[in-house]
């Protein structure tokens, strides 16, 4: 697997991205839950240690039927969220430029709810940039819920005075065919970069793609597990070594994950007999369990045992709660209070929560309906990875160092503009900074631009005439260093 933009085949420096066991430890306090339509939309907050739910005020924000990307800052601020069709700031408001996503076939039928899948859209931090980031997300194709491409949205945190802005959007980052859910990551064992991982429709691929500073790679798939076509929650452990599914087929699958090299593996199938569909998983904050929805049973398995199926146990059998419609147990997702929350499928003002789920068997204490909710919920759970994982420390992952040093843009060193651009880039340089080559490269790897500087320039002119409009790199090579600018190229 090639990472976009390449240097020299040369991994970058930890003189940029300085990696210490300090981590985000808030990016994941803020959910943004409920639709419009029913009763007001509210936000679950975590940031205090005590779950605060809120009721937003703001007119007409964007609906939360089931698809729900979020991301904070790392003081828990809530930055932006996204329904797959639109992306709101903090402020709940359309972000600058967050209109319009998803150019699929049902945007229009749903453009008034929000998308209608589970895990079909995640938010990741740059790597290489602390004030933007990647929005990844889902078309969804009417008749088999199959998703054709996966697109790819960045957002700039420093524009509309802090709220935000979107520079890129439906970008296509494949569209080779995948199921319309499932989307995870995992962060890569150095602590930095992300590991993007997607099941393919109708088959037993797993796509990934890994997130550097560079770029987006190219895409890599591995054969494992059960052919798959219904969209489904997948999830990784805190830890990041496991991963689990709950297919609806009523079949459990469990892996271990490399951090490193982004491969699944010791693949583990357990038949559970059941008569209702099966939805959504979660693993415990400690790794070691694992819980899958079956509509009507709420199930626990212990990961770390040497016979997995032997440990199934039935935590919770749904106590046929209406408000108005049934309780059941779908969706899941650990919270940073170390507790599972758990919605119903269908419009329901009550989650249910299991208050203890490092604990084996109905020890874990499964509260059936307890949290009350200002307004209806409509299957909607947040898909947040674990963004504090840190480095595997003391493993070859944990290098991030190269005998080529690269820089980021020092504006007394080389300055790149416009930017948006049109027609042309102007690139300068100081006289202690020579510039010897240019090179321009898109999100998919390609060189489409190379330069050559025989003599001295303190202007470098780049005609982009001749490309398409989208987001660049452009890489400038010294003598010794490597500066890099992204740059958006527009229409006229």
């Amino acid at each position: 697997m090639k990472p976009i933009f390449i240097l020299k085949n040369l991994l970058f420096c930890s003189l940029l991205f300085i990696v210490t066991t300090t981590f985000a430890q808030s990016r994941r306090d803020v959910w943004r839950m409920g639709y419009r339509q029913a009763g007001p939309a509210f936000t679950m907050n975590f940031h205090t240690g005590t779950l605060q739910i809120d009721s937003i005020l703001t007119p007409s924000p964007i609906s939360m039927y089931i698809e729900d990307a979020a991301i904070c800052d790392t003081s828990g601020n809530l930055l932006f969220y996204s329904n797959g069709i639109s992306i709101a700031n903090a402020q709940h408001n359309i972000m600058l430029n967050g209109d319009n996503l998803n150019p699929s076939p049902a945007t229009s039928m749903w453009a008034d709810y929000g998308m209608p899948s589970i895990l079909g859209g995640i938010a990741l931090p740059d790597p290489g940039n602390p004030n933007e980031y990647y929005l990844f997300y889902l078309s969804v194709r009417m008749g088999d819920l199959a998703g054709d491409t996966l697109f790819m949205a960045k957002i700039d945190m420093t524009l509309d005075g802090g709220l935000g802005g979107v520079i890129v959007k439906d970008y296509v980052v494949s569209n080779s065919g995948f199921m319309c859910g499932q989307l995870s990551a995992c962060k890569h064992g150095n602590g930095r970069d992300w590991w993007l991982t997607l099941h393919g429709f109708n088959n037993d691929k797993y796509y990934k793609w890994l997130i550097t500073p560079s770029g987006i790679s190219s895409p890599s798939f591995q054969h494992i597990g059960l052919v798959k076509s219904y969209p489904i929650q997948g999830v990784f452990s805190p830890n990041g070594e496991k991963y689990g599914s709950y297919d609806n087929n009523y079949e459990l699958e469990l892996m271990d994950f490399d951090r490193c090299t982004g491969m699944f593996s010791n693949y583990i199938n357990v038949y559970i007999p059941d008569n209702t569909v099966s939805n959504g998983c979660s693993f415990s904050p400690n790794s070691n369990l694992f819980y899958f929805s079956a509509r009507n049973y709420l199930f626990q398995v212990d990961v770390t045992s040497s016979n997995v199926a032997s440990t199934v146990d039935t935590v919770a059998i749904w106590d046929g709660f209406l408000d108005p419609i049934s309780t059941q147990f779908v969706y899941q997702q650990l919270a940073p209070d170390n507790k599972i929350y758990i919605t119903g499928f269908g419009s329901v003002q009550h989650l249910t929560v299991i208050n203890y789920p490092d604990s084996l068997g109905t020890a874990c204490n499964v509260a059936q309906h307890s949290i009350v909710l200002p307004g209806k919920n409509n299957g909607s759970m947040p898909n947040y990875p674990f963004y504090e994982l840190g480095a595997m420390g003391g493993t070859i992952c944990d290098s991030l160092s190269t005998d080529l040093t690269e820089l980021v843009f020092n504006s007394t060193t080389f300055q790149v503009f416009p930017n948006p651009a049109t027609e042309y880039i102007y690139i300068t340089n100081d006289l202690y900074n020579k510039i010897r080559s240019i090179e321009i490269y898109n999100l998919q790897g390609q060189k489409i631009i190379s330069k050559e500087i025989s003599n001295y320039e303190q202007f470098n002119l780049i005609d982009l005439n001749e490309i398409s409009t989208g987001f660049f790199e452009v890489l400038i090579f010294t003598e010794k260093d490597v500066f890099r600018k992204k740059f958006v190229k527009n229409t006229h």
